[in-house]
């Protein structure tokens, strides 16, 4: 059971360190366009300086995209080995009750037994 739980922990971490550096990058992405914009003197540069803008926006887009499906994955495959997980202990657990039941109902050895096991009776 502890491998699921840390393998859920690890998991958990993963998903919540990813989308901390967005905003960085995203600020990054401004200055980097102001900058630009300052030194861009004719309208011909402006454009030049807003297409490296927007593929710079595209691309952190596309990062964003492609980690989110990665994490979607994760997060699934978690949630999967959770539920196996649980279903193998709760298919023990079972076994484990029909073995107490069964021997704590078992006739004690030395015992008289009846033939029709206990409570029986002739006509049924």
């Amino acid at each position: 059971m502890r491998p699921v739980w840390a393998l859920c922990a690890m998991a958990i971490i993963t998903l919540s360190g990813c989308a901390a550096t967005y905003p960085g990058e995203i600020d990054s992405i401004s200055g980097n366009d102001s900058i630009n914009q300052l030194s861009a003197d004719s309208a011909p540069q402006q454009s030049v300086v807003n297409g490296w803008t927007a593929r710079d926006y595209l691309e952190l887009a596309a990062r964003q995209n492609t980690e989110v499906s990665v994490l979607l994955y994760v997060a699934v495959a978690v949630l999967v080995i959770i539920a196996l997980t649980l279903l193998t202990q709760s298919r023990r657990l079972l076994r484990l009750e029909r073995a107490l039941t069964e021997s704590a109902t078992a006739t004690p050895s030395g015992a008289p037994h009846s033939p029709g096991g206990e409570g029986s009776t002739p006509n049924g």
